[in-house]
């Protein structure tokens, strides 16, 4: 399993939020875990359209990060509504709350002493209706569902002992069901959500390491290969809840060197409606203080059905040469007059700093171009995705 040591990890997926949050015209935000161990925050951006990217505000959790674990951790979470933030703090094994009704002031800090994520990190999965919040606590090998107040006030809901380090996870559109991943014991797992009870328990072995997992409304679920592999996996949910289908797919016509795809994304119309476009992110980490190379790849899917060739990739390193060969995993919004957008973050090995970068995807997943960036000024190394798929 491919996971990140001397930097800081991936941080989370994070929705565009409302016209009313954080400034006044309508634009696109987005908000990344910092992971800072020694005093953690959230950064928040503002994309606009075409080429401006923005930090624009910073969000003190209280708590602190560990500057590592799985790239695939999704460690912030909102529901669609964007009037609930919430931030995971791995090293403290908290979750900070934030609410749009105060300006995202912080509400509090949520904890409890039988979880605990500052070995491998905390996943976090938002409910479509703002009414829970689901976390995977990777040292514990639990799932826990919080129970979201008016104010954002987080308490405790059930809970449940997972098989091994978990982080990853995804929550169904109608909120029935928790899919999640035990990465290094190569095994998905479903719930019945709330109530966290266990309905499957399934191996991935046959595609590898499921790094990273996202689950559309058609109940196909993708998750990424994290062993430096050009392959992801794909199963399929019943409507009880019922893994199964797991099958092995390589991606193909990407970059030779895209590779350990960690964060599938589908966009808006293919979580949806099961027509769109799947986008999955290479971590390009190679453990042991080596780097591969980056990028990600875009596929197109068709009734539920993902092509088995990607329909264009962007190798990060061949495109931006030596000054950020590291990129990180990409998702995408909706579609616009200039294409789909496609965020990722990359580090600057040279100068050692993180850069945003914004890029373009033309229709029909073709050309893919890089026209915009900005420094996050928050965090120091950090391999992680700010998400817009405005669902």
């Amino acid at each position: 399993m491919i996971k990140a040591t001397s930097i800081l990890a991936l941080a989370a997926l994070a929705l565009g939020l409302s016209t009313a949050s954080f400034a006044g015209a309508q634009k696109l935000y987005g908000i990344t875990n910092d992971d800072n161990p020694d005093g953690n925050t959230a950064s928040v951006y503002q994309v606009v359209t075409p080429g401006s990217i923005h930090q624009i505000k910073t969000l003190t959790t209280g708590g602190t990060g560990i500057g590592g674990g799985y790239f695939a951790a999704p460690r912030n979470a909102l529901e669609q509504t964007a009037a609930c933030v919430f931030v995971a703090d791995v090293g403290s094994s908290d979750i900070a709350a934030f609410s749009k009704a105060t300006h995202f002031a912080k509400v509090g800090n949520y904890s409890n002493a039988a979880l605990n994520s500052d070995y491998e990190g905390m996943g976090l999965a938002a409910s479509n209706d703002g009414n829970y919040l689901y976390a995977a606590y990777s040292d514990t090998e639990n799932i826990a569902v919080w129970n979201v107040g008016s104010t954002c006030a987080l308490t405790l809901g059930a809970t449940a002992s997972a098989g091994d380090f978990v982080s990853p996870l995804a929550i169904t559109g109608n909120g029935n069901f928790l899919v999640v991943s035990e990465l290094d014991n190569q095994f998905l797992d479903s719930y019945a959500a709330p109530a966290l009870t266990p309905i499957s328990h399934v191996s991935t072995s046959s595609c590898g390491y499921p790094g990273g997992v996202d689950v559309a409304d058609n109940a196909l679920i993708v998750t990424g290969e994290a062993t430096l592999a050009q392959e992801y996996c794909t199963a399929s949910l019943s409507n009880t809840g019922v893994i199964s289908s797991v099958a092995g797919n390589t991606m193909s016509g990407a970059g030779s060197s895209i590779g350990n795809v960690e964060s599938p994304e589908f966009d808006k119309a293919a979580y949806t409606t099961g027509t769109g476009y799947l986008y999955l992110g290479a971590a390009g980490y190679g453990g042991g203080g080596s780097f591969a190379d980056g990028g990600f790849a875009v596929n197109k899917v068709t009734s539920g059905v993902i092509n088995s060739a990607s329909a264009s990739a962007y190798d990060a390193y061949a495109s931006n040469g030596n000054s950020a060969p590291y990129d990180s995993n990409a998702a995408v919004t909706s579609t616009t007059a200039s294409g789909l957008q496609a965020i990722a973050w990359q580090v600057d090995a040279n100068a050692g700093s993180n850069t945003v970068n914004l890029y373009t995807v033309a229709a029909g997943g073709g050309t893919i171009t890089r026209y915009a960036h900005a420094t996050n000024t928050s965090a120091g190394y950090i391999l992680t995705i700010s998400a817009f798929p405005n669902r």
